[in-house]
């Protein structure tokens, strides 16, 4: 039994004497309790025998019942997908966390950037090696506290900000500065994951991952596929008669190049690429696609410094113009949809916005029952 487990027990034990000792308490008042009343009976001699085993073992039953509601047993058994879901994310928001420091460290090297100061020079030395780093990645791991600090130290030096706008050469992760600036938060040793956490956590999507919804009277079924190169090929053999197509792209990449080829190579184009052999493939010719141009936040910040125009030489907009600039790369996606004559619907995302994917997602569903009853389908 792992500690958090322990932990959780132990407050579940904690808080049913609570309960306990208030129902006493009410009862030796002159208060009825509704455990108490659950082993009262009326008339109990007037019964069956039968009816009165029967109605005895029913008491007991609804003893244990309650005494294990009080206990919380249920609720913990009830919530352990939700429990075990955010033990699994922790070390991987950890991970997140201590791989971006570790890579802008490496990329100051390939630079022949110092740090500012000697403190910072000798916190580098702390992410120089990241295997030591690896026994700070497990569930119940203590945390060296020095490591909260020295990632403070570095964060707060302005040669490592310097080389943190130039992320994009490295291949540093999008959310890279949310998880360090919020390093004493996630790397105490109570630390749980919030919705925000879990929401810029970076894991690729291996294989295939289905999950299903119901939406009323409707199922819904998405299949996330795999976005590395390895992983495309399982696409086509995965589901030849979708409803429709969700097509996730990233607007803040387009001043990164792909990270698994060594050949230097647009994220955007990549993506462009992808799309039109999705468009051209026979037995999606009739479904509908959706294209969801995520990270609109991102990109909005990073507009202001990197110009758009230094990666795409055609656009003509002014630089630093964010809708401009989005709209730009949304026609990119709009010719190829014209080009194969396909139906093409398009929206801008955020993933961290959780009201706008709500909306999205009343938009997606919409869409999906149109098409369904399009084809005739009720379900």
């Amino acid at each position: 039994m792992t500690i958090p487990v322990v932990r959780h027990l132990a407050n579940s034990i904690k808080q049913s004497w609570k309960k306990w000792r208030g129902i006493f308490q009410r009862k030796s008042q002159g208060r009825s309790s509704n455990f108490c009343e659950e082993m009262e009976t009326d008339n109990e001699d007037d019964m069956p025998h039968n009816r009165r085993g029967r109605s005895l073992l029913h008491r007991i039953w609804r003893a244990i019942v309650s005494i294990l509601q009080r206990l919380q047993i249920f609720d913990f058994w009830r919530n352990r997908e939700d429990f075990y879901q955010r033990t699994f994310t922790k070390p991987h928001i950890r991970r997140n966390l201590l791989e971006s420091v570790h890579r802008i460290i490496q990329a100051m090297d390939t630079f022949g950037i110092t740090q500012a100061t000697q403190e910072a020079q000798d916190a580098a030395r702390r992410f120089t090696d990241l295997e030591p780093l690896e026994q700070f990645l497990e569930d119940d791991a203590i945390i060296d506290h020095q490591l909260v600090e020295q990632t403070q130290l570095l964060w707060a030096d302005p040669m490592v900000q310097e080389v943190y706008i130039r992320g994009n050469e490295y291949h540093l992760m999008t959310n890279a500065d949310y998880f360090i600036t919020n390093a004493e938060r996630i790397l105490d040793d109570n630390y749980i994951p919030n919705v925000d956490d879990i929401l810029r956590m970076r894991y690729p999507t291996r294989t295939s991952v289905t999950s299903t919804y119901d939406l009323g009277e409707m199922r819904m079924t998405m299949h996330d596929m795999g976005g590395q190169r390895s992983e495309r090929e399982q696409w086509i053999k995965h589901d030849n008669n979708p409803t429709a197509i969700l097509f996730l792209a990233s607007l803040s990449e387009y001043d990164q190049n792909v990270e698994e080829i060594p050949e230097q190579k647009n994220r955007v184009q990549e993506s462009l690429d992808i799309f039109e052999d999705l468009l051209g493939y026979p037995p999606f010719e009739t479904t509908p696609v959706i294209l969801l141009l995520n990270k609109s936040d991102i990109f909005r910040s990073k507009i202001q410094y990197h110009a758009l125009r230094d990666y795409f030489p055609e656009y003509d907009g002014p630089d630093g113009d964010e809708i401009e600039g989005r709209d730009f790369i949304s026609r990119l996606y709009e010719k190829l949809a014209v080009r194969h004559r396909r139906h093409f619907v398009a929206r801008f995302t955020e993933a961290t916005n959780t009201e706008n994917f709500r909306a999205i997602f009343t938009f997606i569903r919409s869409t999906v029952s149109r098409n369904m009853m399009g084809r005739g389908g009720l379900c």
